[in-house]
């Protein structure tokens, strides 16, 4: 399996673009807690809500969880949402003495993803989605899309956990391609590599899919 070439057939087949998020980092950081496991749909929903009825960050941290949990609902879990976005701000304000993460973007990506990571309720995907979108370092989200599709093409062992599949991706992917790579596979999991029906008759990829049995020598 050629990653490279995995990566230009995604690009070439997705005409995908670098980002230009609009979003400040600790924005993109409470969205990206409250899109685990939900749609964009849900997740934006439930942000728009939690943003409109706190205006501030130092707000939020000053509510009552279960008022956070009333606005964040659409996106589900939201008592468990609720406890890690309140945990988050209060470690970042008694860490950084401010609701703001931009000292991120000073550290190295391991460093980064570090102390991130320490916080309750961050993983390892909702911290590289932060750092690769944010702060454009190198690091590789690996959601439920990534995940499926990494398992159909090879790219990864079928029984491997999630977070270790994380691990192996970043390993193989060039960084150079990781947001081609993260973005990618995500839309083609979304419209073509379905959990249930795979369109795979439709597939830019097929040439590269042990399981349609087609090898490819490019």
């Amino acid at each position: 399996m050629k990653i490279r070439r995995l990566c230009e057939l995604l690009d070439n087949e997705y005409d995908i673009i670098l980002p230009s998020s609009h979003l400040r980092p600790m924005d993109t950081l409470i969205l990206t807690i409250l899109s685990q496991n939900t749609n964009d749909n849900n997740s934006f929903a439930a942000f728009k809500t939690l943003k409109k009825k706190y205006p501030s960050w130092k707000r939020v941290l000053a509510a009552r969880t279960t008022s956070i949990e009333s606005a964040i609902r659409v996106a589900g879990l939201a008592p468990t949402k609720a406890e890690t976005i309140k945990n988050a701000l209060r470690t970042i304000s008694e860490r950084n003495g401010k609701l703001s993460i931009n000292n991120l973007s000073n550290l190295s990506d391991d460093d980064a993803m570090q102390w991130l990571t320490s916080m309750k309720g961050i993983g390892k995907k909702t911290a590289a989605v932060v750092l690769l979108f944010a702060f454009g370092k190198s690091t590789l989200p690996v959601d439920t899309h990534v995940y499926r599709v990494s398992k159909r093409l090879g790219l990864i062992p079928e029984r491997v956990s999630r977070e270790r599949a994380q691990d192996i991706l970043s390993e193989e992917v060039p960084k150079t391609c990781y947001y081609h790579f993260h973005i990618g596979m995500i839309t083609h999991g979304r419209r073509v590599c379905a959990a249930r029906k795979p369109l795979c008759s439709e597939c830019a990829l097929r040439r590269l899919c042990p399981r349609i049995g087609v090898t490819s020598s490019a």
